[in-house]
């Protein structure tokens, strides 16, 4: 048995009779709102009325591959929405920044304390979080190495110049790269990029350590 859409010119009259109900009419906007639905009718049935045009010839050939072909593209549908609204979901959350901070209380200050904090937060499995917390406390540390600190606020770029004739540029810029690559595109870190981050921060603080203690009278 075949099915054939409805004429655009009925669909409009339809919802035309629809729109000029009792119950539709909203005082003296309702003409503009009714205006608006119609012509918001009409974009619908102009998009899918080449869809309801193909179907109908498919289901006067093969009724049971038309319905098998809408279900397959009705389920792609729906977990396209789904992937998006996730997407959108997970970057307006972002790689939970505040988790930066514990319990809503001040973060950290010294090196040592970002390190714990990295430390609980490796735990918990928040290894982009726990990553940025190492940048911090490699950032700490390089500060002390330099008699003229550097400004407050500097950023990690602005590290990466600095100590760019040091042998812990390399494990820093590694550090820095890893974490803001992950950070800024959105995504995530490993527990494997974690450890990378790890090594390298212990790069720096070894570094750090033995630049302090050489500058010691």
């Amino acid at each position: 048995m075949s099915w054939t859409p409805p004429p655009p010119e009925v669909i409009r009259q339809t919802a035309e009779s629809v729109l000029a109900r009792p119950e539709f009419r909203l005082g003296e906007t309702g003409g503009m709102d009714n205006q608006f639905m119609l012509q918001l009718l009409e974009w619908i049935g102009a998009i899918l009325g080449p869809f309801l045009e193909w179907f109908g010839v498919l289901a006067s050939i093969s009724p049971l591959l038309a319905w098998l072909i809408t279900g397959t593209l009705f389920v792609l549908l729906v977990l396209l929405v789904a992937h998006i609204a996730y997407s959108l979901a997970a970057a307006a959350r972002g790689p939970r920044r505040g988790r930066l901070r514990q319990g809503g209380t001040q973060a950290p200050r010294t090196a040592e304390e970002w390190e714990q904090r990295a430390a609980e937060l490796a735990r918990e499995g928040e290894h982009t979080a726990a990553g940025r917390c190492l940048v911090q406390a490699g950032l700490l540390r390089l500060a002390l190495t330099r008699p003229r600190r550097p400004r407050p606020g500097a950023t990690s770029r602005e590290y990466l110049r600095l100590f760019r004739r040091t042998a812990a540029l390399e494990p820093l810029r590694r550090l820095v790269e890893t974490v803001e690559w992950r950070w800024y595109a959105g995504g995530l870190c490993t527990a494997t990029d974690y450890e990378g981050c790890l090594r390298d921060y212990q790069a720096i603080r070894q570094w750090a350590e033995e630049m302090s203690g050489a500058q010691q009278p």
